[in-house]
């Protein structure tokens, strides 16, 4: 995903973070500004906000797709800075033997990975697939500030399962039901530091496709647990200071329909998602500390008309949406104009709303020696951005220009109330203005390099005087990526250099995360059959970065994996193409 042009890429992974910080950015919009989608399911937790990533591990993802811009005209409310459009491992689409891939892989910091995809016809209308994942990795995450005596190596473990199934009673209709599980434990290297993750979601969708357009509609049931347990740091490094549960649960439907093709198109989006949490605190022997519970309740209806003509392609749309008592309609307009067949110039408009989630409203928690605090009283966002763009296509290269501003009223951040506590808090307005660059080139047949660059500042652009001009919190002011991948021979190769500039993580920048330069390299030699080995390399500049104020990110990994096929498995040296990519 640190290729996706606009992506404000999280500076750490799942397995050493705290699940409160596993949120998305797109576009240097802000935390929880972006909307995910996981084969037509919002990834983003009900109650939270997070995204729990180890239900979607790397070795599952077929598809990634963002959409920058204002989202909430057909997509809904969250979707302020973009959309991000996942599609995991699927049961094929005929019938067969069973194929697939295992592949297993070790490295330094006691790096372990095992991944199962396999997939079968069962029938010529049924067809079944399974992704398995589990990952261990170890390393001194605690930073200096955030050390004691106590100290042990950090460790963590992530496992993913899912099933799916696939039925066509016809050549037009297709139903798929899904059943998904993650369970991530992470020790964060003292006695009474953890963090443990459990999700269990359900979801089916029927699809019907037409000459004349499509319908499908996606329901969904998910529940998570969240085992939070903190230490008296600093006073008391290792001693009990809290267990925290948060148990949530949510549903969800959506109906997704399209009608017309050629050159005029109708879209319609309608959706709705209940939600129940609790956060549940209990001290030294069990007593109880606090608790607190909630329900929220959202609905959306959104249409969309496209038009399409011979060198323009136009769009206009609109959606309400209720989130408890709250209510909004959200705009958008765009256009697209082809100056020449190699030529193209965008501009958009739109606005969005996100409310604030249970956890904000309800969910305190400690970090070290500062308390953070909910707020009952928090009122929802609303945004509104403007884009534009400019494509420049040549036979074998595309090269992007793209501006967006992005303002926020009542925004919703960490405001500091003194030393030891932050609070969440309405701020006046903030403004972002990205500015975002892109290129894509195909290097003979087998070799491709792309590349993106983005600058942005994101500030408090009205509020109370002592945050006012500050940046927005975890939103880097500038980040960019350099991939190039390639083949010699048989064999494949990449190299990846990835950026990420100066972050903050409070709202008066007294906290720099500082900057970030990684490093990666990739290798891929057949050996006959399918089979493959994969060498890796991640942050071979062996940064010591803060992924938050309290936690490094990932160190120098080098791993090494052998992916073998399962039946037909897949092949390791596909044909070149000026899309192949490792």
């Amino acid at each position: 995903m640190r290729l996706l042009p606009g992506f404000d890429r999280g500076r750490s992974n799942s397995m050493f973070t705290n699940y409160g910080q596993l949120r998305v950015s797109f576009g240097g919009a802000g935390n929880d500004r972006g909307l995910v989608l996981a084969n037509g399911i919002p990834a983003q937790d009900g109650f939270g906000g997070q995204i729990d990533w180890t239900a979607y591990p790397a070795s599952d993802l077929q598809r990634v797709e963002l959409l920058l811009g204002a989202g909430s005209a057909l997509y809904g409310a969250g979707a302020v800075g973009g959309v991000l459009d996942i599609e995991t491992f699927a049961p094929p689409r005929q019938a067969g033997a069973i194929s697939g891939t295992l592949a297993l892989a070790a490295g330094n910091n006691a790096f372990s990975e095992q991944s199962l995809n396999v997939g079968a016809g069962i029938t010529s209308q049924l067809s079944a697939s399974v992704a398995l994942h589990q990952q261990r990795m170890q390393y001194d995450a605690l930073p200096p500030g955030y050390r004691s005596g106590v100290d042990r190596i950090s460790q963590s473990t992530g496992n993913m399962g899912a099933v799916r199934f696939r039925y066509s009673p016809g050549a037009r209709d297709a139903i798929e039901v899904e059943e998904r599980g993650a369970w991530d434990d992470q020790f964060q290297g003292r006695p009474n530091y953890t963090f443990a993750r459990r999700l269990q979601q359900t979801g089916a969708r029927f699809t019907h496709a037409s000459p004349g357009g499509s319908l499908q509609a996606t329901v969904y049931s998910r529940s998570a647990f969240v085992l939070n347990v903190a230490d008296s740091y600093p006073a008391k490094p290792g001693v009990l200071r809290y267990v925290q549960d948060v148990p949530e649960s949510e549903t969800g439907a959506s109906l997704h329909w399209i009608a017309g093709t050629g050159t005029r198109q109708f879209a319609l989006l309608a959706d709705a998602r209940h939600v129940t949490g609790a956060t549940l605190q209990y001290g030294v022997n069990g007593a109880s500390q606090s608790a607190a519970a909630g329900m929220q309740n959202a609905t959306g209806l959104g249409a969309q008309e496209t038009w399409n003509g011979a060198r323009f392609e136009a769009l206009a749309g609109a959606r309400f949406d209720t989130v408890g008592a709250h209510s909004a309609i959200s705009p958008r307009l765009a256009f697209r104009f082809d100056i020449t067949p190699h030529i193209a110039l965008r501009i958009s408009g739109g606005g969005a709303l996100r409310a604030p989630y249970l956890n904000e409203l309800l969910r305190g928690f400690a970090i070290g020696p500062v308390l953070y605090e909910p707020n009952p009283f928090l009122v929802p966002e609303r945004s509104r951005t403007f884009s534009a763009g400019m494509d420049l296509l040549a036979a074998r290269s595309h090269l992007s220009f793209d501006a967006f501003d992005t303002g926020v009223s009542d925004a919703i951040m960490f405001r500091t109330i003194d030393a030891a506590h932050q609070m969440r808090s309405n701020v006046a307005r903030t403004r972002t203005q990205t500015y975002l660059i892109s290129y894509t080139l195909a290097v003979g047949p087998c070799a491709r390099v792309n590349a993106w660059y983005s600058a942005q500042d994101a500030r408090i652009a009205d509020g109370p005087p002592s945050i006012a001009g500050k940046r927005l919190q975890y939103v880097p002011q500038s980040a960019g990526a350099l991939d190039y991948a390639g083949r010699m021979g048989a064999i494949g190769a990449g190299v990846s250099l990835s950026y990420q500039g100066q972050t903050y993580a409070d709202d008066l920048n007294v906290q720099p995360l500082g900057t970030a330069v990684l490093l990666g390299a990739r290798f891929r030699v057949p050996t006959g059959g399918g089979a493959a080995i994969d060498v890796r390399a991640d942050n071979l500049t062996g940064a010591r970065y803060l992924s938050s104020i309290d936690r490094y990110g990932p160190p120098a990994l080098l791993a090494v994996s052998v992916s073998m096929p399962i039946g037909r498995g897949e092949s390791q040296t596909p044909a070149c193409s000026g899309n192949n990519e490792l």
